[in-house]
């Protein structure tokens, strides 16, 4: 899994699962038709602490 950590001085506040497109396995049927090569990302899951 690869992500983005997003910070407000020294808090983690937000977190973001992105990575190429192809790398998610269990997604791969239902994205397939969105991300055609390699150079396609996806984000997942964005989390953001209230």
């Amino acid at each position: 899994m690869k992500g983005y950590l997003a910070f407000h001085g020294d808090k983690s506040i937000g977190w973001c699962n992105a990575n190429d497109g192809q790398r998610f396995i269990r997604l791969e049927k239902d994205i397939a038709h969105m991300v055609k090569d390699q150079k396609g990302g996806c984000v997942i899951c964005f989390v953001i602490h209230p």
